[in-house]
């Protein structure tokens, strides 16, 4: 505001107060751009004095992988009318279920529609009565009208 005569006149004080405080101080206009450059230039000099905003570490960081995707699975034919699916989340769904109950068998056929394991498999060429191997289980692929297939 140096463009207005009570900033010019009030400049002297305001100059000593700062340089009591050892603040550097530079009267600009920004109407005028009087002395925009010098303070400007004055600001990177500071800030080039400054140290780096990222200091290197003073000990080696651990590096940190983060885990696979448990969901990620892998269709496989291994025969005529065999297949394999391989994956950690639904093995361990196939290890979980309780085989002997209905209800348990139909939980599975929905992780399995959930996860885009049947559609999977119907996309490799599954035909009705082909073997399905998940970890230990084998199951007799077929469509249940539950699930509108």
């Amino acid at each position: 505001k140096m463009d207005l005569p009570a900033a010019q006149e009030a400049w002297p004080a305001v100059q000593a107060a700062m340089e009591r405080y050892g603040l550097p101080a530079i009267a600009i206009s920004a109407v005028t751009h009087e002395n925009v450059p010098q303070l400007l230039y004055r600001v990177q000099e500071m800030l080039d004095a400054l140290p780096p905003a990222f200091a290197e570490p003073e000990e080696e960081l651990p590096e940190i992988t983060p885990d696979e995707d448990e969901r990620i699975f892998h269709v496989e034919q291994i025969d005529d009318g065999e297949w394999l699916v391989e994956g950690v989340a639904i093995e361990r769904a196939a290890r979980m279920t309780n085989w002997d109950y209905y209800e348990a068998a139909m939980r599975f056929q929905r992780i399995l529609k959930a996860m885009g394991i049947a559609d999977a498999l119907r996309d490799a060429g599954i035909a009705e009565g082909d073997t399905v191997q998940i970890a230990e289980v084998e199951l007799i692929w077929g469509y249940d009208n539950a699930f509108d297939e």
